[in-house]
């Protein structure tokens, strides 16, 4: 698992690492003058061996500093990772308790495939959650106890209005169907098309020589995940959503570089990668957009 991370941030990732069975990898952005602090609370929160941190510091005057480089930091762990695959997370996920052991049961001939891209779906809360906390740490605590972690529980969140799969309306996230919710035989649904172009999937990835890595010019928010998700779709792979575990994404209020996305900055990024696509990809074949609900077909 490969996630941006922060200091503040270090009581969820010891949640997330404790539930999360493989290797965890968190890169975070830092002044020079912090990393004694950082260090000694990385220490006392006495992570299990699996979990690695990266610090990344540049001086005043680099153009990184003071912001949050979100793909820069993912890279620094996916060329720093020691396993086979990698699932890319956001920090404010928490993982259902069976998720390594779902991924880890998978049809090896699925898993270990280059051309295979399996989408952990996560689920929501509410917009109204997001002002139930007003600190990151009341935020983490709060998340945590709502939080479901067995599909018992999330179905019955999920009925209840209160565990949503799709993001304040947003269309970023619809890869959970009826049948998601309601078939648990199936240990993958294969996407057989997708549902528009500004999707971004967490996703467990095999890692080899060639394969992609996220755009370092996308910084803080905006596109960040869309732009990868985007170019892995120029190379036609087989899309899997994962069936019987799943994500919840912590509500917490918005941040400075969220706020700042929403007012415009950096959205124009997506198109000039875009037009970069189509010019390495131009003849590409890939998954057709779907003409109403996203389809998915089951697999035993």
């Amino acid at each position: 698992m490969v996630a941006p991370a922060s200091p503040n941030r270090f009581l969820l990732i010891k949640n997330t690492t404790e539930v999360w069975k493989g290797r965890y990898c968190g890169a975070m952005i830092v002044h020079e003058e912090d990393i004694p602090a950082i260090v000694q609370s990385i220490k006392e929160y006495n992570f299990s061996s699996r979990v690695m941190f990266i610090m990344f510091s540049p001086p005043v005057n680099h153009t990184l500093y003071d912001t949050f480089p979100l793909n820069f930091l993912r890279n620094l762990c996916i060329r720093h990772a020691v396993t086979s695959h990698f699932l890319y997370f956001d920090t404010d996920l928490i993982p259902s308790f069976n998720l390594y052991d779902t991924i880890m049961a998978l049809p090896r001939d699925i898993l270990d495939s280059e051309d295979s891209a399996i989408i952990v779906p996560p689920f929501f809360f509410p917009k109204k959650y997001m002002n139930m906390c007003d600190t990151i740490p009341s935020c983490i605590q709060r998340g945590l106890q709502i939080a479901p972690r067995t599909l018992d529980s999330l179905l019955q969140c999920y009925k209840k209005y209160v565990c949503l799969s799709t993001k304040h309306r947003m269309p970023t996230h619809n890869f959970v169907t009826s049948k998601w919710i309601f078939d648990r035989r199936p240990k993958l649904w294969r996407v057989v098309c997708w549902p528009n172009d500004v999707q971004e999937p967490y996703m467990v990835l095999k890692r080899h020589k060639g394969m992609v890595l996220f755009d370092e010019s996308f910084i803080n928010y905006g596109g960040n995940k869309v732009q990868y998700v985007n170019h892995i779709r120029a190379l036609n792979p087989h899309f899997y959503v994962l069936n019987n575990a799943f994500a919840v994404d912590l509500p917490h209020p918005y941040s400075n570089f969220s706020v700042a996305f929403k007012q415009g900055q950096y959205k124009w990024l997506i198109p000039v990668f875009e037009r970069k696509l189509n010019i390495v990809y131009g003849n590409r074949t890939e998954l057709p957009v779907c003409k109403e609900k996203p389809l998915v077909m089951g697999m035993k």
